[in-house]
């Protein structure tokens, strides 16, 4: 068997067995095994080097591959990042789009109750008070002057009463001259009763001159102090309304004047006779304020057909928060359009609020 499994040795490894001498080379079986398995591990692990080698340079390609499509799928897209950068940059704009401030209200009193109201409204309001104020003082006016006609046609009443009776004291105590046929039967008789009726007559001129020259008196003075008062109050009324000190200015306002007043019921002569400074500043405004009114609808004509014209607008693309926002104020500023005066300056606030809409 020693000489079998040594030759099986020599097969294995010839160059060594060459060299050495023979089986009784190995002291035992066991350490020929070992020195086998060493010279085959030894002869193959070339093999086994180049074999690792190449798996590992198959394999290096593959680890790549997985690195970099690793790094394209953690990376975006440059498409999706700027897309994603749009998208930061428009939720920073929406934050730092400053939100419309709600319009400041103010305290308004009207009729004994205080309102809070926008300050177009308030105007509006104002203006509307004013003009019934105005109405009112006219109307009051116009109520005085009644109550003077009244005043004078009652004194008118007064002294033909006053007069009827005067005529019945006269008579009362002035009586009736004696008659002529007392002449032929007693003469002296006749003539004592003819001087005592004279007496008496002269006695009533007398009182009646005195109240004659008394109520004479009262009319000079009474003219006196209408003449005053009238120029008290043409003065004042110059000082307030400087286009009446020349005749051009007054006949235009005195036109304007008749026309305003027939509108509420006053006839020219009405107006011509009014002496009270504070009736001709109201029916100035009045008239200033009717031709406010008809101006004001006027331009609420053209803006009307304006409006009219307009083309809706487009609704840019954007968050869907910021278009609702744009809708709702470009509402109400329309809102505050229509509740405003609607003159030339609403117009533009409207049109500046609405422009970025």
């Amino acid at each position: 068997m020693k000489h079998a499994f040594g030759h099986f040795i020599r097969l294995l490894a010839p160059e060594e067995s060459q060299a050495s001498t023979g089986p009784s080379s190995y002291g035992s079986v066991g350490e020929a095994v070992a020195e086998l398995e060493r010279r085959e591990r030894e002869r193959t692990q070339p093999a086994r080097d180049a074999k690792a080698a190449k798996a590992e340079e198959a394999e290096q390609p593959e680890a790549e591959e997985a690195e970099e499509y690793e790094e394209e799928a953690s990376s975006p897209a440059p498409e999706e990042a700027d897309a994603d950068d749009e998208d930061v940059a428009t939720e920073e704009e929406a934050e730092q789009e400053p939100e419309e401030q709600e319009p400041s209200l103010e305290d308004v009193e009207y009729e004994g109750k205080s309102y809070k109201l926008p300050p177009e409204l308030k105007n509006a309001l104002l203006r509307q008070a004013d003009y019934t104020r105005k109405t009112q003082e006219v109307a009051q006016e116009r109520s005085i002057l009644q109550g003077q006609r009244q005043e004078v046609a009652q004194y008118a009443q007064q002294l033909a009463q006053t007069q009827a009776v005067l005529a019945q004291f006269a008579s009362s105590f002035i009586g009736e001259p004696p008659p002529l046929e007392l002449a032929q039967a007693d003469i002296q008789a006749y003539t004592l009763q003819k001087a005592m009726y004279e007496q008496r007559v002269q006695q009533f001129q007398a009182l009646q001159g005195q109240g004659q020259q008394l109520t004479q008196q009262q009319q000079a003075m009474h003219m006196q102090a209408m003449q005053e008062f009238q120029q008290r109050e043409l003065q004042t009324l110059v000082e307030k309304m400087p286009e009446l000190a020349t005749n051009e200015g007054y006949q235009k306002f005195a036109t304007k004047a008749v026309e305003v007043g027939s509108k509420y019921g006053f006839a020219p002569q009405e107006i011509a006779s009014i002496t009270d400074h504070r009736m001709i500043l109201a029916l100035r405004d009045l008239g200033n304020l009717q031709a406010e009114t008809a101006k004001r609808k006027e331009i609420a004509g053209d803006v009307r057909k304006k409006l009219a014209n307009v083309p809706p607008k487009v609704a840019k693309p954007g968050p869907a928060t910021n278009q609702t926002g744009r809708t709702e104020r470009a509402a109400q500023a329309k809102q505050r359009f229509m509740k405003s005066a609607r003159d030339d300056r609403a117009l533009r606030r409207w049109a500046a609020e609405t422009a970025d809409e």
